[in-house]
């Protein structure tokens, strides 16, 4: 239950300051990174995540999609986007926060 209870109040949060920054005539729409990438990304890296050989831009009319791009070459089996099982989304890790 409170994990869940968590997770819900993580996810209002997080609506909550999207809309304010949509809505604040004084925040740049195509500004990068947003609060939002840098708390995902912080959230990421604190489950275990990893990027390897790459980096993060921004991407499309609006630049409102993410890319990774390589920083350096890339050789056959490097690891480049490592993610745990935890920060899936799946019926699994569903079921252990309360929402499968």
């Amino acid at each position: 239950e409170t994990a869940e209870k968590r997770a819900r109040e993580n996810l209002t949060a997080l609506a909550r300051r999207s809309r304010a920054a949509r809505n604040s005539n004084q925040s740049d729409p195509f500004k990068f990174p947003t609060e939002e990438d840098n708390e995902l990304f912080e959230w990421f890296e604190a489950g275990g995540g990893r990027l390897n050989f790459v980096e993060v831009r921004p991407q499309g009319r609006f630049k409102q999609h993410r890319a990774l791009l390589a920083d350096e070459d890339l050789s056959s089996g490097d690891e480049v986007v490592s993610v745990p099982f935890k920060l899936t989304l799946n019926r699994i890790t569903m079921r252990n926060v309360g929402l499968g």
